[in-house]
């Protein structure tokens, strides 16, 4: 079957067209993506906090880069755990919330308060043990007054429930390398039954915070009552 010639053309002249689209277009997408790939440097002028820990570098980066963060945060790691001295690197005053819906949850502006929290926590694995701590991640420091944690706690509970959670924490530094502001991130519903299944019929606690959670400061009883809980369940 043939066409006429003038029906010809048109087709012709597409192909061109969409032979010179591919070489200006498709061929420098090729060329971008490989340039992409390459290292990315710090601005000119400006000073990687993270490159080394030279007292030249320290003096120019008002706050602790990642490899300083990371000793502080180390002492976090491990099955014994020195919440002293990480505790030592957060500020007397700290505005500290802990998101979420469970028991813990609200914002702390107490170191001793938050302390008390940690350990309340802690206290659910089994005697003799803790949670067991590891860094995954650190973003930001140096200079930049934020930094962001990535936490992975793994343990075993009193009760034999397997924790294991992963935390992100947001934390502002300041002068001296401490914390002076953090928001906590974690899976909300597995520290609740952590508390439920390792404090309920053992403890009678009360909760410091000034805006406190209402049905903390309950006897394990009221609790059950509560919340429809039944602590033979467990």
């Amino acid at each position: 079957m043939s066409f006429p010639s003038w029906q010809c053309k048109p087709f012709s002249s597409l192909f061109i067209l969409l032979a010179f689209y591919q070489f200006l277009c498709v061929q420098p997408v090729g060329a971008a993506t490989a340039t992409a790939s390459t290292t990315r440097h710090p601005p000119p002028g400006s000073v990687d906090c993270n490159a080394n820990t030279t007292a030249s570098t320290e003096t120019s980066c008002p706050y602790p880069n990642q490899e300083q963060i990371y000793s502080i945060f180390n002492s976090l790691q491990g099955l014994q755990p020195n919440y002293t001295a990480f505790f030592e690197h957060v500020a007397e005053n700290v505005d500290w919330t802990i998101q979420g819906t469970h028991p813990l949850a609200g914002r702390y502006q107490n170191k001793t308060v938050l302390e008390s929290t940690f350990k309340r926590i802690t206290s659910t694995a089994v005697s003799g043990t803790s949670f067991a701590v590891s860094i995954i991640h650190i973003v930001g420091g140096g200079l930049e007054q934020w930094s962001v944690q990535e936490l992975e706690v793994k343990g075993v509970c009193q009760s034999g429930l397997v924790f294991d959670n992963r935390y992100a924490w947001v934390t502002r530094w300041g002068p001296g390398r401490i914390i002076v502001e953090a928001r906590a991130y974690l899976d909300s519903a597995l520290v609740a039954t952590a508390l439920i299944q390792n404090e309920l019929g053992q403890f009678t606690y009360s909760d410091p915070r000034p805006d406190i959670i209402p049905w903390t400061s309950l006897t394990p009883q009221e609790l059950e009552r509560a919340t429809g809980f039944d602590s033979t369940d467990i």
